[in-house]
C-alpha cells in the first residue's frame, strides 16, 4: 500500500523523509496511519501534451509561366 509520511521515520531496515511516498506491506501502512505518522497516498493524474508527427506531404508551390523565347515584333 502507497501512504506518504506525515514524519520521518529512521530504523535498522529504512530511513524515510517527512513528505516521503513510499510502498509498504499492507499491516505495516495501517499501522503508521492509525499512529498518525502518514496518510495513504492517491497518485494523481498528470496531463500530459501529445505532440503531433510532423506533416510528411510535400508543399507544392506554384511556379511563375515561363515566357516564351520569341523576340518581339516592332
Amino acid at each position: 500500500m502507497k501512504i506518504k509520511m506525515i514524519t520521518t521515520m529512521a530504523g535498522p531496515a529504512r530511513s524515510v523523509q517527512s513528505g516521503q511516498v513510499i510502498d509498504l506491506p499492507g499491516s505495516e501502512a495501517v499501522d503508521l496511519i492509525s499512529g498518525g505518522y502518514a496518510v495513504p497516498f492517491k497518485s494523481e493524474t498528470i496531463e500530459t501534451a501529445t505532440v503531433q508527427p510532423p506533416e510528411t506531404s510535400a508543399v507544392i508551390t506554384p511556379q511563375p509561366e515561363k515566357k516564351s523565347a520569341k523576340p518581339k515584333k516592332p
